[in-house]
């Protein structure tokens, strides 16, 4: 049985390793799970030619000779896969290069650097050689290729990464290759795909040919071809899959490869009633709009995959997906904001199949449970759901709740602070990845122990673990199962020790032996004491706030200010307080119009204050001689610590004597960058913008005489 699968998986292991990745997505990867597939090794192979060539059950590996092996030698009659790569075989020049191997039936002649082939040289070849892989040969063309195309026997045929150009159109008419079943040219020139071309080649079932910057598709009847790979092309359309009469130019295609080219919609009307995986990724859709997947356009559709849009997609309209026969959907690395408007929240509505939903790298933060089951709650058969990096910022118990068959749930990379006891128990988990969210807790009540023995593997690794007392259950579930933990892509570190893992961290039984209740109370008269001792800290804090409101409510508006400035005699009309950077303002504008223009008397500390005099009882002396009080806000009034006890004294002044701060404000000052009582003043008082156009200056001035009313000299 074994020697029975050796030659199709020596070809996957060293020649259709390209052509795989190529044709399959990692997005794939998501909705099946790794299967272990046991290849032939060399470890008991044995030399059969000189010590050129190994040889184990039907294989003869006669590669890496770099030059030293210049012909096929004779091997052993049971040889079916011969792989002769890495040879600098750039020339085969003669008709009997295979005669020692008449009887094999896969030749890997890759990475050679081939440039000429002998136009007999597969003649020996013609009755049984079956697959052929010329793989990574850059300068091979078609006139070297004529000799490959007489082997009628030929059922797979590699040319990746040669510098074949556009198909000749007579190519396969004149060598039809009857048996052949799967080519693949990727990384060549072809430029354009004429289906008329291949249409000699009756079995055809498969063809690759990504990255041959492919712009034109010109379709015919490909009865036999289920899987068409042109990823990585410049193709601007949808291909044309209906013929006039309606029939499908597809009949059987059931897998089709469109990844990054350059799409932007669907042609109408599409005819591939086989078709069920779809390869949309990379294209240029920014819309999913109604029907789009329905189930008329895509009868059998089972995978669709519209990862990392180059246009990114912004709309998904109602019933986009309308398919009864899908069962996976990936929207990878799109940025959808699933919380607007713009995606209806009937989107997947009519896909009751979907078991595989792939929603990694786009934007779900605000999206509540509401909206959440609004999208997807109705889809109850889902098996995968993938949310990674996607800014999930919290989950409850009612989120995953109605997906009781959920197996697979991804939602690492987000923003969540915390699990719900009990969050996962509804579901059917067996994979759970939670890495690098920001949970310092697993509580022994998060998974019941249904869910526990459920699990087959969990990832919370890069999370910020406080390795106290509660999370010992959890290292106790590490170190007993480690099989559960083993595919953790990160580390499990305490965020509140340095160095120690959590598989390492350490607490005596006697350090964890308080009561819940003794803790709960402990909690609670912490939490009561750090709130009376943040009331006293905010109304500290904000005293000059309050105390300013109070005023503003309670102060006495009688005339006794009045009595007061006809009673008492000052030898200043107005007190300026200023920054000492803000006095060429103060000279230049304020002491001009309020001096000159209305008669007052300002004191200004550069001038008026008593030299020789201490300086806060000059302060104090001239702020008590002193009818009113201005005060000049800037940027360096904030930062000035004279200023800010100017400010507090006069604060204290105007409400002893049931007066008013008039407020000048020469710029627009950040709130960061304002003293608590600054802000205090700003918002309790009406205060006067400076602004430097004349319109502004003009109602500055006027703003400010309205201000200093009381005090202005009376006409005689």
């Amino acid at each position: 049985m074994l020697s029975s699968l050796i030659p199709t998986l020596v070809v996957i292991l060293h020649c259709g390793a390209l052509h795989v990745k190529q044709d399959l997505d990692l997005e794939q990867t998501l909705f099946t799970l790794s299967r272990n597939v046991s290849v032939p090794t060399f470890d008991d192979s044995v030399f059969c030619f000189e010590d050129k060539c190994k040889c184990i059950d039907e294989e003869a590996d006669c590669s890496q000779n770099y030059g030293a092996l210049t012909f096929v030698p004779k091997l052993p009659e049971y040889i079916r896969f011969l792989n002769f790569t890495y040879n600098n075989l750039t020339t085969i020049d003669n008709a009997d290069f295979f005669y020692n191997v008449t009887y094999i039936k896969s030749l890997d002649l890759g990475d050679n650097g081939l440039r000429y082939i002998h136009p007999q040289a597969f003649r020996p070849l013609i009755t049984t050689l079956q697959q052929l892989f010329l793989d990574n040969n850059v300068h091979l063309d078609y006139q070297a290729l004529q000799s490959v195309l007489f082997v009628k026997t030929l059922q797979r045929l590699d040319v990746i990464h040669a510098s074949l150009g556009p198909l000749p159109t007579d190519l396969f008419y004149r060598f039809p290759l009857p048996r052949l079943q799967y080519m693949y040219w990727h990384n060549n020139h072809l430029r354009s795909l004429n289906f008329t071309v291949l249409k000699p080649l009756v079995s055809l079932e498969s063809i690759g040919l990504s990255v041959n910057s492919i712009s034109t598709i010109q379709s015919d009847f490909m009865c036999r071809l289920e899987k068409l790979v042109i990823v990585n092309n410049a193709i601007d359309e949808f291909p044309v899959t209906c013929s006039p009469n309606g029939t499908s130019y597809f009949p059987r295609l059931t897998n089709l490869f469109l990844k990054d080219n350059l799409i932007h919609t669907l042609t109408t009307p599409i005819c591939l009633p086989k078709l069920t995986m779809l390869q949309l990724s990379g294209n240029r859709f920014d819309s999913l709009y109604t029907d789009m997947f329905n189930s008329q356009t895509f009868p059998s559709l089972v995978e669709l995959y519209l990862k990392s849009m180059a246009e990114r997609i912004h709309e998904i309209q109602k019933n986009a997906f309308n398919n009864t026969s899908l069962e996976r959907i990936s929207l990878l690395y799109n940025g959808i904001k699933f919380r607007d408007e713009s995606v209806h929240a009937d989107s997947f509505i009519g896909c009751p199949k979907i078991r595989n939903l792939a929603l990694n790298d786009n934007d779900f933060s605000d999206v509540d449970d509401k909206r959440f089951l609004q999208l997807f709650g109705h889809l109850t058969k889902l098996v995968g759901l993938f949310m990674g990096n996607s800014f999930v910022q919290q989950v409850t118990l009612n989120t995953f709740s109605k997906f009781r068959n959920l197996q697979r749930l991804h939602l690492y990379g987000n923003e969540l602070h915390t699990l719900p006891n009990g969050v996962f128990d509804k579901n059917n988990l067996e994979e759970l990845i939670l890495r690098a969210n920001r949970l310092s807790e697993i509580s022994p009540s998060t998974f019941d122990n249904n869910t526990i023995a459920r699990l087959k593997s969990l990832d919370l690794s890069d999370n910020l673990f406080s390795c106290s007392c509660e999370l010992r259950w959890f290292r106790d579930w590490m170190v007993t199962q480690p099989s559960v933990f083993a595919k953790s892509q990160g580390k499990y570190v305490c965020s509140d020790r340095q160095n120690v893992t959590v598989m390492s961290f350490y607490l005596p039984d006697q350090a964890c032996l308080m009561t819940t209740d003794v803790y709960k109370f402990i909690i609670a008269s912490v939490g009561v004491i750090s709130f009376v001792l943040t009331l006293l800290s905010s109304l500290y804090r904000y005293r000059w706030h309050i105390r300013l409101v109070l005023y503003e409510t309670f102060r006495d508006r009688s005339g006794e200010r009045r009595r007061r400035l006809q009673d008492q005699v000052y030898n200043y009309d107005v007190f300026v307080s200023y920054a000492a950077e803000d006095l060429r303002w103060v000279q230049t504008r304020l002491m001009p119009e309020v001096e000159q223009r209305l008669g007052l008397r300002l004191c200004v500390h550069q001038r008026d204050f008593l030299a020789g005099k201490n300086i806060v009882d000059n302060i104090v002396d001239s702020i008590n001689d002193s009818k009113k009080i201005l005060m000049v806000f800037s940027t360096n009034f904030a930062r000035s610590h004279w200023c800010q006890f100017e400010l507090a004294f006069c604060l204290r002044h105007v409400m002893e004597n049931e007066d008013n701060l008039i407020i000048v404000c020469l710029e627009d000052i950040l709130s960061r960058d304002l003293t608590s009582v600054m802000m205090a003043v700003l918002k309790t008082n009406t205060y006067i913008q400076w602004q430097n156009q004349p319109d502004a200056a003009a109602s500055f001035w006027g703003r400010l005489e309205i201000a200093l009313q009381e005090i202005l000299p009376r006409p005689a």
